[in-house]
């Protein structure tokens, strides 16, 4: 998935350093685009050397992924300079280095948190940065906000007797793809309990079992999503939301394509599936 970095580490630990001229800085648009460098072969940020003006910019420390410390630029709707262009970093498909496709999607997250907080919700006092903490309060009534993130869940339902999952697509999305049942936790909700409403509001189906695969974090929409493999029996009638689902049918484990993405945690488990089967078959 894509925080699967290994061998390089992310540090998200706080602790805000004056930046030093090879450190990495992230300048977003608004539609999930950063600034890249016009090269084919690797994913290239610039540099404070390089693009940072002092003059028009603050540098906000955001975390190092072995040791490279990324910042995020208080300017980030900088025009494109000559020999660099903006690009949607969910399609920075190149292969190294593959940590800076995490690097974006999470200093995404922090861009829109910083850039959403920027007066206090109660007052409306120009919010500052805490400096122990990732955090901001407003000075006037000491209201403190920490990092917004979203609780969803992620339902792989599947019938093991007949190797059979549950596949949907999205209505009016820009993801086209292959996807599974998948929702917020509402307030007063646990996660499990979560599962099961998404899966009768979206398909109408009644879900068994359920097993905890793995989470996953996914700053490109502020979201903590929690993986689950649910047990249905698939000869149970699909009535799909046609407001959120295009599509929603019973899929062969053997048709689950050999290339299906495995950035997101939708793709690993359609993966896991395929090629392992229900883990309650086990």
């Amino acid at each position: 998935m894509i925080q699967d970095i290994q061998p390089d580490v992310f540090n998200n630990e706080y602790i805000p350093r004056a930046p030093r001229n090879h450190d990495y800085v992230l300048y977003f648009l608004a539609g999930k685009k950063v600034l890249v460098r016009n090269d084919q072969k690797t994913i290239c940020f610039p540099t404070v050397k390089e693009l940072f003006d002092p003059a028009g910019d603050q540098l906000q420390y955001l975390f190092s992924i072995s040791g490279k410390r990324f910042y995020l630029a208080s300017r980030c709707e900088l025009p494109e300079p000559a020999g660099w262009h903006y690009e949607s970093f969910m399609q920075l498909n190149r292969e190294e280095p593959a940590a800076y496709r995490f690097a974006a999607a999470t200093g995404y997250h922090l861009f829109n948190w910083y850039r959403r907080n920027r007066f206090c919700g109660c007052c409306g006092t120009e919010m500052r940065p805490v400096q122990k903490l990732r955090a901001l309060q407003c000075p006037a009534c000491g209201d403190m906000v920490f990092p917004r993130l979203d609780p969803a869940v992620i339902a792989a339902v599947v019938d093991g007797k007949k190797d059979k999952i549950l596949v949907t697509r999205y209505r009016g999305r820009a993801f086209k793809g292959a996807a599974l049942i998948a929702g917020f936790c509402e307030i007063g909700e646990t996660v499990e309990d979560t599962v099961r409403r998404e899966v009768m509001e979206e398909a109408g189906i009644c879900v068994g079992r359920m097993q905890y695969y793995k989470s996953q974090p996914w700053g490109q929409d502020a979201n903590l999503l929690v993986g689950f493999f649910v047990e249905a029996d698939s000869t149970q009638s699909i009535h799909r939301d046609r407001e959120e689902l295009s599509a929603a049918a019973w899929v062969d484990r053997d048709a689950i394509p050999k290339d299906y993405s495995p950035v997101s945690l939708t793709g690993e488990m359609m993966e896991y599936f395929r090629d392992h089967g229900s883990p309650f078959s086990r």
